[in-house]
């Protein structure tokens, strides 16, 4: 069964909320997915961010918390 995952973004003074989710039918298809949000905002901002305290906080549709990854190195 599908269910949706919310991937919030922080690193630990701003937060960046995920309110949309997406739809995943395995918690494997978790961890690539968050990457993905990851790597998608290091391309998208100024190249002079530090990344380094960055993390992706995966929740579940009934707000159990999932997994908690740190952004990649060297991929911006």
């Amino acid at each position: 069964m599908a269910r949706r995952y919310f991937y919030h973004m922080t690193d630990g003074m701003e937060l960046i909320v995920d309110r949309q989710g997406r739809w995943a039918r395995s918690k494997r298809q978790v961890e690539p997915e968050a990457l993905s949000h990851a790597l998608r905002m290091m391309q998208e901002a100024p190249a002079e961010i530090d990344w380094s305290n960055w993390q992706v906080g995966v929740q579940d549709q009934d707000g159990y918390a999932i997994a908690h990854l740190p952004f990649p190195a060297n991929h911006a």
